[in-house]
This record gives structure tokens, sequence and C-alpha cells, in this order.
């Protein structure tokens, strides 16, 4: 026998000699290890103090074994499980509720030490949070391109709140996980586009206890648009600047209106109207590129009114050398003619704007409230705008995601 004196890993072996004096050892050595320590222990669950709605216990250790828990300090141990025999964990969902209980866990290691920890005092809480809408009200309608709605509701528990979440079609939107009072109205804030909704708010309190709201439709429609035709007897920004206003005059804000240019009864020539409104753009680039159709549209909002343009490049393997020549437009001053009203003067420089495909929209702001001159390539399509808001709108009509 061997007597060991201090912790470790050992190799043996056994050496064989017969009457003649031959020996030999055994193919390979064995390994053996004097382990003394007792496992670490790190809980994880239940916390001291803490509320649950099941008796969830997870501890690790930091070396192989095993491990049971008990609720009464090892009169009765129940097993817990583990997939590496390091994480144990174990569910009982039979504790009863507003009942103290009490946590140790008992661990072994694969040489047989033994450790028990005291894990605390834990509660469980079957109560689940009851929440009340307030609004928008069921079967809330709304017409807009894009709005911010807030939904308003108020929570109530024996427990405090970890959590809130506004559900959008069966889906969180967004969550509240800071401090929720209950005495308060609390409210979470969704932009939508146009579509049918069904929402309804899901709360959590500290024991893991979830309950849903009733759920309520609303359904946000988009702006209706319309369209005009008007005949120009020459081709100038002053007339077209004319014909426009005449033509958006009883149109809704929030409203975008497709406005066909004639001249002389004709579709007016998209790379015509180019010379007029960006002079400085090299015109025999602008006429080799272009498409003859274009598309005008003018967009009302509580600023006013705002005209866009949409043309159509004929070759999409020349936008690059085309997109260069465009980019003229940030130097003219002729800006400021394609507005309906002045616009006032320009606040600073063209800037990048929104991403639009593969690269970013430019713009310039006006001093005048909700005047801005907009431009971007989507696909083969040039689009201007004097609005944002306008220049966001037909951008979706062409196909740009919101």
């Amino acid at each position: 026998s061997v007597n060991f004196t201090q912790e470790g890993t050992y190799a043996w072996n056994c050496l064989f000699i017969d009457n003649t004096s031959i020996s030999t050892s055994a193919l390979s050595n064995y390994t053996l290890t004097y382990d003394l320590t007792p496992p670490t222990l790190n809980i994880t669950s239940p916390l001291n103090g803490s509320y649950y709605n099941a008796g969830l216990f997870n501890v690790t250790l930091n070396e192989n074994g095993s491990c049971l828990y008990s609720l009464d300090h090892g009169i009765t141990n129940y097993t817990l499980s583990a997939t590496n025999n390091q994480s144990f964990n174990a569910t009982n969902t039979t504790l009863v509720h507003d009942l103290n209980y009490n946590a140790t866990y008992y661990c072994n290691d694969t040489a047989g030490n033994r450790n028990s920890t005291f894990a605390g005092n834990f509660t469980i809480d079957l109560t689940t949070p009851n929440i009340t809408l307030i609004s928008p009200a069921n079967a809330y309608t709304e017409t807009s391109s894009s709005t911010t709605l807030n939904f308003i509701f108020n929570v109530s528990d024996n427990l405090n709140l970890s959590s809130c979440s506004l559900i959008l079609n069966g889906a969180i939107n967004t969550t509240n996980t800071s401090f929720i009072n209950q005495s308060l109205n609390h409210t979470l804030a969704a932009t939508l586009s146009p579509a049918s909704y069904t929402w309804n708010i899901n709360c959590t309190d500290i024991a893991g206890n979830q309950a849903n709201s009733s759920a309520r439709t609303l359904t946000i429609s988009a702006p209706a648009s319309t369209s005009s035709t008007v005949n120009l007897a020459t081709l100038t920004l002053a007339e077209i600047q004319t014909a426009l206003t005449a033509a958006i005059s009883g149109a809704q804000p929030q409203t975008l209106t497709e406005t066909n240019l004639s001249l002389n009864n004709s579709p007016v020539d998209a790379t015509a109207f180019m010379a007029i409104a960006f002079p400085e753009l090299d015109q025999a680039v602008i006429g080799a590129n272009f498409d003859k159709d274009m598309t005008t549209f003018v967009y009302k909002d509580a600023n006013g009114s705002h005209p866009g343009y949409i043309f159509k490049l004929n070759n999409l393997t020349n936008l690059a050398a085309v997109s260069a020549a465009v980019k003229g437009i940030e130097s003219s001053a002729n800006l400021p003619n394609l507005f309906l009203t002045s616009p006032g003067a320009a606040v600073g420089v063209f800037k990048d704007s929104i991403t639009v495909g593969d690269a970013k929209a430019r713009y310039i702001n006006y001093s005048t409230v909700g005047n801005s001159f907009n431009y971007t390539w989507f696909n083969n399509y040039l689009v201007v705008s004097t609005s944002f808001s306008g220049f966001k709108e037909a951008l979706k009509l062409l196909g740009l995601p919101s």
C-alpha cells in the first residue's frame, strides 16, 4: 500500500521479476488522482429573498460531479440534471403560492468530496399582472403614410414588474425594462406604415409571471394619390409654378398628386424640362441618357405644396457617368425657382440623407420651414423633390421599402 501525502495525479505501473531475474513492466502506465478538495459551488438560483413562479434550481461546479437540492436541510433530497456534469438544474412546479421555502445544495465531486451550501430563502408567487388598455381605442383608424402612435396602458400586480412589451401582429415591437410605477399610465410608442394591425400589451413581474392584455385592432391607411393634367403655353419655370399651384389648389394635406405636364397638348419632354430646370448640367449627357417621359408630382402638407420630378435613365450601364454629371445640381443657382413659393435662403451645403439602395440621397435645407431640395438615384430613376416628406412618398411609390 502507498500513503499519499499531498493531492495530485500520479502515474503507476507494476514491475514483474521471475526467478531467473528477468523483469518487465506493463505496456503503459495507469494514473490515479488523490483529491481531498471539495467542489466549489456557484449558485444562480434561487437567490435569497427573491420571488419565483416555480422552484428554479441552478448551480454550477468548478469540476465534474453530481448535485442534489433540498428544501428541508437534507431530510428530503431531489435530483438535479446536467448535460456536462458541471452545470446542474431542475424545475419544481409543485411548490405552493405565497409560501416561503429554503434551498440547500449538496454536491460531490468524482473523488467523493462533498460540499453543501445554503442558497437562501425564496417565495413562490403565481399572481399574474393585470393590464388595462387605454389608447388607441379599438378599431382606431388614421390616414397617413407614416405615423407614430402612443400605446397607453396601466398595469397592477402584487409584485414589482420587470418588463412590459408592445405586441404588434404577434411580435414584440418595443419593450420597457425600466422601473414601472403601477400608480401611473405608461406609454410604448411605435412608428407605423399603412397596414392593418392587431396589438396588445404583455407584462412580466419579478417572479416571472406573464400576462397579456386584451387585443385591439387599428388601421393606418395610405393617403390618397390623385392625378391631374395641366397644359402649358410655354415651357418656363414661372408658368409651371402657376399651373401646378392651380392644379393642386383643392388637394388635401398629406397627399401626393401626380400632375401630367403638357406643352401645346403634347407631353413635356423630360430633357427639355431638365434644360430649363438645371441649365448648369451638361445637356448633351442629359439628352443622350434620359427618356423623354417624366413624372411630375406635388406633395401637400401643413407647410405648403412642394413639387417634385422623376426622370428615367434609358441605359443603366451609364449610371456612373450620368450620376457624376447630375451632381452638378448641387452648384445650381436655379434651385429656388423649382419651388412654388420662395423657400428662403439656403442653409448650409448639400449633405447625405437617407440610404436609398446602395447610395445616399443628398439634400440641402432652406430657411422657410418644410422646404428642402432632395435628390437621389433609385434603380434607374432620378428623383428630385422640394420637400423631404414628398421625397419619401415618391420613393415609396417607386417601391422603396418604408
